[in-house]
């Protein structure tokens, strides 16, 4: 798991940086009564460049998955990975907080 080898300062501004500028949007795209396709392809481009910027898998392969969901107008399961998000941000921030004890 790429996280475990990511300095975790890197590790914490990664993790400021999803909850400060995506986890508002995300949550507001998988509220929304319809879905915002060139919304959900655009943030999910631009966070498989930010995981490939600070080396995260788990981030690049959630993004990617809701890439592919979003070009093949997949309306059932992109919900559940929009949703999937905050599940990621919390895994993230667990591993964090466990390596900085």
């Amino acid at each position: 798991r790429i996280e475990e080898v990511m300095d975790p300062e890197k590790l914490q501004e990664l993790i400021d940086l999803l909850s400060r500028s995506y986890q508002t949007s995300i949550t507001r795209l998988n509220n929304s009564n319809a879905l915002h396709i060139n919304a959900i392809v655009n943030i999910a481009e631009e966070l498989m460049q930010i995981a490939q910027t600070y080396c995260c898998i788990p981030l690049y392969d959630w993004a990617n998955t809701l890439k592919k969901q979003a070009d093949l107008f997949d309306l059932n399961n992109l919900p559940k990975t929009l949703a999937g998000f905050q599940v990621l941000l919390t895994q993230l921030q667990t591993n964090s907080e466990s390596r900085s004890t």
